[in-house]
């Protein structure tokens, strides 16, 4: 009874251990797939755009119409394809899990092939220096410089009007050169044959203008748009997938664990029966065998029956033994290979947070050329509705600032990488900094602002005082933002101090519309709000009061709400900070000073951070000289 109680078990046993590693070799697979999905497009998308920067100013591709990136772009996409084949279909469970995000990824690789072939004819068709549409311009220009009939001060001004252009993409500058053309025919100062080569330098320009608007150069649509839009989608639902992933992962864990706890308990229960049940039968057992021996010597070893029931005796308990050391080293092995996924799962979410960051990075670089020359124009003359149409320009651009920092801030949060300093600062003054920034805007809704700090406080505090004007403009904001009449209030309190350490709690109370207690369960998770008709009416991402929740977790506190709807709200929270006699170092702005006609070299790799920072430059009457790299300028250094 015991020997098929044994079988039984180890029969279930390895039942369950074969189903479960069958799932769990199914998703180690389905977890490789997806991580070679993921670097495939990584990869796609760094080609995409050394094709696009780099290829497209390289004469040899223009040349021969041949392009490295392009090639290994259509060999990534054509990889990423077969690893969407691998996931359509789970042959274990001949299920199909990922299917929507699947088939919206091939829609768009589809589409991303055609664009991206679209954009190398038309990277080809504009060419660059002496090919394709730009070599034409180039050609028609000597041209009529050799006939030496046009001032050479006027066809130099046609190439600044095309080189301008080319750097910002402004109309104005097309039409600078077109009226300048146009007016060297109006003119009929000139031969027929100089009037045409003004002609086919008039048109070559504008067919380089119509293919830069097709690539997207300068405006928000073209195929370039379409292509980082793809990409984006095609980001997007592998995030879909991987999630997916996790949680079934997660759910098979979990089930491994309970099996795995039933199954010992299972041996213990049996291994009790078996003690308590058995140990009457197998005392018999032995007796019977002694008996058995006794006959077996008497008989001079002739007793066969006697020697297969003593080997069926002890195969049984050895039986017993290997059966469950079997199923104890298939367990380590499972348990092991958990451990390996649960890694690569780690080091998923690590590349997702570093992409994120380099996205934003990305985001970030053109959107502060937008600011920064939104910003140059303030100081030129424009009318009303220019002016208006900056403000809105200038608004919108700082706003989606702000959304890309919170995500960055969310993205370290998340990664754990979020460090605080650790100097000497001053309540009262950050404090009052952060009033100030935010009073006007306080007074242009009629509130008062008021700020109150605790005299017990030390003069000089350790810690960042950039995290902590952070926190607290976040939630003055939101405090101006949804109150209406009244007054929002700014107070730091000490609660005690011992051993140098002062207990400092901050508030921010207001007489806004007040927070309901069941949205108040959820008011710092991240991308949530009060409720859906707060973000439609006030805007926001509804990260902001997440990130100062951790960051104040990382300040050894806890951020915290109390509010009625209709009677305002206060939120506050106590961190530990150790007092010092070392005061705040303020810097000496008489050390510097404006840089006025000076020669300035700037070492810049992006386009547009050198049209900014040199346009600055030369509102300071500076000469400015332009490096690409590092190399670059050190040759033009010395």
């Amino acid at each position: 009874m015991g020997f098929m109680a044994i079988v039984a078990l180890a029969i279930v046993a390895l039942a369950i251990n074969g189903y479960f590693v069958t799932q769990w070799n199914s998703l180690s697979k389905t977890s490789e797939t997806l991580i070679q999905l993921k670097a495939n497009f990584i990869e796609a998308n760094a080609d995409f755009d050394q094709l696009l920067y780099v290829d497209n100013k390289d004469t040899s591709f223009h040349k021969t119409g041949i392009s490295p990136s392009f090639k290994r772009l259509q060999s990534e996409i054509a990889q990423a394809k077969e690893h969407l084949k691998d996931l359509s279909i789970d042959p274990t469970t001949n299920r199909a899990p990922y299917k929507p995000s699947i088939d919206s990824i091939m829609l768009h690789l589809a589409s991303m092939e055609s664009k991206i072939s679209e954009t190398q004819e038309i990277m080809l068709s504009r060419g660059f220096w002496d090919y394709g549409t730009e070599g034409s311009m180039r050609k028609y220009a000597h041209a009529l410089a050799d006939q030496g009939v046009i001032p050479i001060e006027t066809i130099l001004l046609m190439r600044k009007h095309e080189k301008d252009y080319q750097l910002r993409y402004d109309q104005k500058y097309f039409d600078y050169l077109e009226a300048t053309a146009y007016n060297l025919i109006e003119d009929n100062q000139y031969h027929d044959s100089v009037n045409v080569l003004i002609m086919s330098y008039q048109h070559a320009f504008e067919r380089m203008v119509e293919l830069d608007q097709d690539l997207g150069l300068g405006r928000k649509n073209g195929v370039t748009s379409e292509i980082r839009n793809s990409f984006l989608v095609i980001h997007r639902e592998s995030e879909a997938m991987l999630d997916e992933y996790n949680q079934e992962r997660e759910e098979l864990y979990s089930q491994l664990v309970y099996i795995w706890f039933l199954a010992i308990g299972g041996i213990k229960g049996v291994s009790i029966f078996m003690s308590t049940f058995l140990s009457g039968r197998l005392a018999s057992d032995i007796k019977g065998l002694t008996h058995r021996l006794h006959a077996y010597v008497a008989n001079g070893f002739q007793d066969e029956a006697t020697k297969e029931q003593k080997t069926q005796s002890v195969l049984e308990v050895r039986e017993l033994e290997e059966n469950f050391d079997a199923m104890k080293r298939k367990l380590e092995k499972l348990l092991a290979d958990l451990r390996r996924e649960r890694q690569i799962a780690e080091e998923a979410a690590e590349t997702k947070s570093r992409f994120l960051a380099n996205m934003s990075h990305e985001i970030r670089t053109p959107l502060n050329g937008v600011i920064g020359v939104s910003q140059l124009m303030t100081n030129t003359p424009l009318n009303n509705q220019q002016q208006e149409y900056l403000d809105i320009i200038q608004f919108s651009g700082n706003n989606l600032l702000g959304i890309i920092n919170d995500i960055l801030d969310y993205s370290k949060i998340d990664a754990g990488k979020m460090e605080l300093e650790q100097k000497p600062i001053s309540i009262h003054h950050t404090i009052e900094q952060v009033a100030s920034m935010l009073r006007i805007k306080a007074q242009e809704k009629n509130l008062q602002l008021e700020v109150y700090v605790d005299p017990q406080i030390a003069t000089f505090i350790i810690g960042d005082e950039v995290r902590l004007q952070q926190i607290l403009i976040n939630l003055i904001n939101n405090a101006i933002k949804f109150t209406t009449e009244g007054f929002v209030k700014i107070e730091a309190n000490c609660l005690n101090a011992s051993k140098g350490t002062q207990n400092i709690e901050f508030k921010v109370i207001d007489s806004g519309i007040g927070i309901s207690d069941e949205h108040q369960t959820r008011l710092f998770n991240a991308f949530e709000q009060a409720d859906d008709s707060t973000t439609r009416k006030f805007g926001g991402t509804g990260l902001g009061l997440s990130i100062a929740f951790e960051i104040v977790k990382l300040m050894h506190g806890e951020l915290k709400v109390k509010s009625e709807i209709g009677s305002g709200s206060e939120f506050f929270f106590v961190i530990p900070l150790k007092s010092t006699d070392q005061e705040t170092v303020e810097v000496d702005k008489q050390h510097f000073s404006t840089p006025t006609n000076k020669k300035i070299l700037l070492a810049e790799d992006n386009e547009i951070n050198q049209v900014v920072i040199s346009t600055i430059l030369k509102h300071y009457d500076c000469l400015v000289d332009i490096a690409n790299d590092g190399e670059e300028a050190l040759n033009l250094f010395l």
